[in-house]
C-alpha cells in the first residue's frame, strides 16, 4: 500500500508539472495573440487615416479616347468622328480637336502627391453628388472615371478620386485646373461670315420694329451702297460709315457656347433685340445681355453663343439719318453731262464737253454771258454745287408737306451721260431751311445759307467774265 502510494504521489506530481506547462503556455500563446491582434488593430487604424506621399499616374487607361462624358449638373457628351470631336446633342457645334487633345494629355499626365487611404467619408474632400464627374472611354469601351472634389486651404492642391484606384488622390492645383476646364470653351464659334467683297446686302433689323435695308449698288461703274426703303427713296451711305460698319461686321467673334435654347430658356432670342443679316441665308440673332457678354445665334440653330456686346453696341448705334450722305447730288466729274441752277435772278447752264480718252473740255453758258472753264475750274464749280445742296435735317411731318403743292423758289436739274435726270426744288421754309424735294418727293430740309451762297459764287463769276 505505501509502494501504491508512493506511485500516486509521483504520478500527481507529475501531473500537476504538465498542467503547470500547459498554462504557461496558454499564456505565453494568449498574450502573443493579444499583442498580433493588437498591432494588427493599429495597423488597421493607421491605414484608415494615413496620408502617405504618393507620385504615381492616377489615369490608367492605355486605349486611345473615342467618348468623354463630362457631368456637372447637365452632361455633355463628345464623340471622336475620324479625326473630329463632335456633340450628339448638339450636331451644329464644331469643336476644337486641338484643345480637345491636349486637355486628355493633360489628364493622362496627372500625378498624385498624396494618397489616403480607406476613407469613409468622401465628402470631407469635396466629393460628393455635386461633384464634377469625367468617364473616359476607350475604342474596346473600357473606362475610367475621376471625381474632382475640393481645393487645399492653402490653394495648392486639389482632391480626386478614381474608380481604379482606391482612396483619395491630392493632385497640384494646376492639374486640377485642367479638369475643371469648362467644355464649352474647346467649342469653336465659327460665325462664317461672308468675305467683305462678296456682301451685297445688309439688314439690321432692330427689336423687329424697323430695319435697316443696305444695298450695294453700281453707280457710273463705281460701288456705293445705298439706304433702301427706310426713306421714300434710296440714299447713298457716307463713306467712313459704310467702311465702319463693314470693320464691325468683320471683327465680330464668338466668345463660347453658352447652351441650347429650351422652354425654360431662351436667352432673350425669341424676340431678339438686333438681328443682322448678310446676304441671303446669314443671319445673327443678338439676345438679352449679361454682362459684357451678349447671348447671339446663328439662322434658326438652337445653339446658343456668347459674344462681346460691344459689337451689338456698335450695330444699334447706326442711325438712318446719321448714316445717309448729306450731299444731295454726288455728282462725278466723269458722268455729268448738263447741270441747270435756277433762282428768281436767273440761270446758270453748265454743259461739260469730253474729249477723247475721257479728257474733258468744259464750259459753264449762262442766259447773259459764255464763261469758258478749264478742267479744274469745272471741278472746283462742281463739288461747290454738290456740298452746298446739303441735308441739314429730316421733317418731322414730311406727309403734311407733301400734301401742299407749294412753288419751288430754286430749281436744279442735273442730266448724266446715259441721260438719267434728276430734278431737286428747293422749298422756302423759314430763314435757315428749304425743304428739299426731289422727283416730287419731300422727306428733309436742307441749309439755307450753303444755297445761297452757292448762287452768290455763280453770280460773282459771271460778273469777272463781263
Amino acid at each position: 500500500m505505501e509502494n501504491h502510494h508512493e506511485v500516486l504521489k509521483t504520478g500527481g506530481t507529475r501531473m500537476k508539472k504538465k498542467m503547470g506547462i500547459v498554462l504557461l503556455l496558454g499564456i505565453i500563446l494568449g498574450g502573443a495573440g493579444m499583442i498580433y491582434y493588437s498591432t494588427q488593430s493599429k495597423m488597421t487604424m493607421g491605414q484608415a487615416i494615413g496620408k502617405e506621399e504618393v507620385a504615381q499616374k492616377l489615369c490608367t487607361l492605355e486605349g486611345n479616347v473615342v467618348r468623354i462624358e463630362i457631368k456637372r449638373g447637365e452632361t455633355t457628351i463628345l464623340e471622336k468622328e475620324h479625326q473630329n470631336w463632335e456633340n450628339p446633342e448638339h450636331m451644329d457645334l464644331t469643336y476644337d480637336w486641338q484643345a480637345v487633345h491636349e486637355w486628355l494629355v493633360a489628364i493622362r499626365k496627372i500625378e498624385s502627391k498624396e494618397a489616403i487611404y480607406k476613407v469613409e467619408d468622401e465628402a470631407q474632400y469635396g466629393i460628393d453628388d455635386k461633384s464634377l464627374i469625367i468617364t473616359l472611354y476607350d475604342e474596346m469601351n473600357h473606362s475610367q472615371t475621376f471625381k474632382v472634389g475640393k481645393i487645399t486651404e492653402d490653394k495648392q492642391l486639389f482632391y480626386m478620386t478614381t474608380d481604379r484606384m482606391e482612396g483619395v488622390y491630392a493632385v497640384a492645383y494646376n492639374d486640377g485646373q485642367q479638369l475643371l476646364r469648362n467644355p464649352n470653351t474647346f467649342v469653336v464659334g465659327n460665325l462664317k461670315i461672308p468675305e467683305l467683297e462678296n456682301i451685297e446686302q445688309i439688314k439690321l433689323t432692330h427689336n423687329e420694329e424697323y430695319t435697316l435695308s443696305l444695298k450695294k449698288l453700281q453707280d457710273l461703274g463705281v460701288d456705293k451702297w445705298s439706304l433702301m426703303d427706310y426713306y421714300k427713296g434710296s440714299h447713298f451711305i457716307q463713306t467712313e460709315v459704310m467702311e465702319q460698319l463693314l470693320e464691325t461686321i468683320k471683327e465680330m467673334k464668338i466668345d463660347s457656347f453658352a447652351g441650347a435654347i429650351t422652354e425654360k430658356e431662351d436667352y432673350g432670342l425669341t424676340k431678339p433685340q438686333l438681328i443682322l443679316g448678310l446676304n441671303q441665308g446669314w443671319e445673327l440673332s443678338f439676345g438679352k445681355t449679361e454682362g459684357d457678354l451678349v447671348y447671339v445665334r446663328m439662322n434658326d440653330q438652337s445653339v446658343v453663343y456668347t459674344m462681346k456686346k460691344e459689337a451689338l453696341e456698335q450695330l444699334t448705334s447706326y442711325k438712318p439719318f446719321d448714316m445717309i450722305s448729306r450731299e444731295v447730288l454726288e455728282l462725278p466729274l466723269s458722268g455729268i453731262k448738263q447741270i441747270v441752277l435756277e433762282n428768281p435772278q436767273g440761270t446758270y447752264n453748265l454743259t461739260l464737253e469730253y474729249g477723247e480718252a475721257g479728257q474733258v473740255a468744259t464750259e459753264i453758258v449762262s442766259q447773259l454771258d459764255e464763261i469758258a472753264l478749264n478742267k479744274e475750274q469745272t471741278a472746283e464749280l462742281i463739288s461747290t454745287i454738290s456740298s452746298s445742296i446739303w441735308i441739314e435735317a429730316a421733317l418731322q411731318n414730311p406727309e403734311i408737306e407733301q400734301k401742299e403743292e407749294r412753288k419751288a423758289e430754286i430749281t436744279i436739274t442735273c442730266t448724266l451721260q446715259n441721260n438719267q435726270e434728276e430734278t431737286i426744288e428747293l422749298i422756302p421754309y423759314d430763314i435757315n431751311y428749304y425743304i428739299l424735294r426731289v422727283d416730287g418727293v419731300t422727306e428733309f430740309a436742307v441749309n439755307k445759307d450753303k444755297v445761297t451762297k452757292l448762287f452768290s459764287t455763280l453770280s460773282h463769276m459771271k460778273k469777272e467774265k463781263k
